[in-house]
């Protein structure tokens, strides 16, 4: 895909769409079969952006700014609503409820509608688990795992060079 060094990539959950952000910040999003653009945001989502879960917006944050556009339509953003922090490394859960995202030094957890944060930790570049119980992260270059039920993380790696943790979704 034709992104100047990509810093982020996103899936649509329908499997149809991928975007990506660029050094100037810029997201972009792309046909997943055939490669073809589709659309750009003209800057400022810069790693900190994702498909809704029902594949129809791509969302994008520019320091506390966070909006909503539908690809291929939105010149400017449909929906636009402010974030109580700057945050980058946003993710949605599967069940779209919650957002996890970071500060490059703690993870902060979300509700989708209020921006309410409901939980923080320590650590960066959240990835949620398909339950939408776990997120696996990095801190200090290990991965972790962090139980959002009861709280509780535990360390996966012990390397110090782990980076961009991810859960693998596999089919059924």
């Amino acid at each position: 895909f034709p992104t100047a060094s990509p810093y982020t990539h996103a899936w649509s959950p329908d499997g149809k769409k991928i975007s990506a952000t660029d050094g100037p910040g810029t997201t972009q999003v792309f046909d997943a079969t055939t490669g073809n653009f589709l659309w750009t945001s003209g800057g400022g989502g810069k790693r900190g952006h994702y498909f809704t879960n029902d594949s129809l917006y791509v969302t994008e944050t520019s320091g506390t700014t966070f909006n909503e556009f539908t690809p291929a339509v939105d010149t400017t953003p449909e929906r636009t609503r402010v974030l109580p922090g700057a945050y980058i490394n946003l993710t949605l859960s599967p069940d779209g409820k919650r957002i996890a995202c970071d500060d490059t030094a703690i993870v902060f957890i979300l509700d989708e509608e209020s921006f309410f944060v409901s939980n923080t930790f320590p650590g960066a570049q959240p990835s949620w688990s398909p339950d939408n119980e776990s997120l696996v992260y990095v801190n200090g270059g290990n991965l972790y795992i962090h139980n959002t039920r009861n709280g509780g993380s535990r360390q996966l790696t012990f390397s110090g060079s782990d980076s961009y943790p991810c859960f693998q979704y596999k089919p059924r």
